[in-house]
């Protein structure tokens, strides 16, 4: 117990923990509060602490945020637990606020009504906290994306070759058809002139007999 005492300190996470610090984080706070006062609607664990060595501060313990089953009925909606050299150091709970809210009495029997409508505050503002997981959403808009170039590559791919039998995309086609139109009017040039000169050697032919 001695060494333990003098080689370990014990730190309280409310005291020390700025990461998680409820107060700046603008997912734990409401503005819908009466008359504008912005109290949280969630509270750390008061006496949470971790045992650290006495040459360690406070910020060398590697804090995880592990959020609560949703479906659970306990007003806990996530843990921050702590290591140390991967060697678990302490944790500490964070929880829905039960604070109720000071109302004015404009009646004499608004006792009930300030009451009722606190209430009805209270569950209106915790139904409206909604926990987004960044990781996922930027895997989800990643995933998105890159479907949509896969189809625009496959949509290019598509235009740009053709995959008929004979493998000839039809701009080649049309110029093979073009190429063949050409070949076969020389050849019907050729074959006129070709007759042009047969018919010049005959002339000259029968003038010579």
């Amino acid at each position: 117990f001695n060494y333990g005492f003098e080689n370990f300190q014990k730190l309280m996470v409310s005291d020390n923990e700025t990461k998680y610090k409820i107060d700046n984080l603008d997912s734990f706070d409401t503005s819908n509060d009466l008359f504008g006062d912005s109290t949280p609607l969630m509270n750390m664990e008061s006496d949470a602490y971790i045992i650290l060595p006495n040459t360690a501060s406070f910020q060398d313990a590697v804090s995880t945020l592990e959020y609560a089953d949703t479906n659970e009925s306990s007003d806990l909606i996530a843990t921050i637990a702590y290591t140390y050299s991967n060697v678990p150091v302490g944790s500490c709970n964070i929880y829905f606020s039960k604070e109720q809210k000071e109302s004015f009495h404009f009646a004499a029997d608004s006792n009930q009504n300030t009451t009722d409508t606190a209430m009805n505050t209270d569950t209106n503002a915790t139904s409206k906290v909604i926990f987004i997981n960044i990781k996922k959403v930027l895997l989800g808009v990643l995933a998105v994306a890159g479907i949509i170039i896969f189809i625009l590559i496959l949509i290019s791919f598509i235009n740009s070759y053709s995959f008929s039998p004979r493998g000839q995309s039809s701009k080649r086609r049309r110029q093979r058809s073009k190429e063949a139109r050409a070949a076969k009017r020389n050849a019907r040039r050729n074959a006129r002139l070709f007759k042009k000169q047969q018919r010049k050697r005959r002339k000259a032919y029968k003038k010579r007999h």
